[in-house]
């Protein structure tokens, strides 16, 4: 018998929902608890999903976040907002008409707090106890450098 293990540690598709209730958000329909309590049922019928497939190692399907470093860079200081950067700072990315907002680096880089502490909380009660978690923010993908020029 042919035995085969899979584990997910990226994103999961959104529902249609969370989609629909962030474009709400987007255009001041609802609030911000209010799509808080969506991401949470969303996030919780993915838990359910993957615990009843078998899966043992379980993700929040980055719900939370657009892309999946998505609030790490406001969560760590030493780095400053930049609108509209030059493009030299970007040398990869010449090919662009414009720039998107960014950060650069401006001192020490330091992490005063935890990087994704209330999602993994939210996550470990989800889940339950007796599941595995991905600190996915610990991993880092070789051919992925969004933000080179840091």
């Amino acid at each position: 018998m042919f035995v085969s293990r899979a584990e997910h540690v990226g994103s999961l598709k959104r529902p249609a929902i969370l989609l629909k209730k962030r474009a709400d958000f987007e255009e001041g329909r609802c609030t911000a608890k209010e799509i808080q309590a969506c991401e949470d049922e969303s996030i919780a019928a993915a838990v359910r999903l993957q615990l009843d497939i078998g899966l043992t190692t379980i993700t929040d399907g980055e719900f939370r976040r657009t892309m999946f470093y998505d609030g790490l860079f406001d969560r760590i200081s030493g780095m400053k907002v930049v609108k509209d950067p030059p493009k030299y700072l970007f040398r990869t990315f010449n090919f662009v008409r414009y720039m998107p907002v960014s950060r650069i680096c401006i001192g020490k880089l330091q992490r005063p707090g935890p990087l994704y502490g209330e999602a993994f909380d939210f996550l470990k009660k989800v889940a339950g106890p007796e599941v595995r978690l991905v600190a996915k923010e610990l991993m880092r993908t070789l051919t992925f450098s969004p933000m080179e020029h840091i």
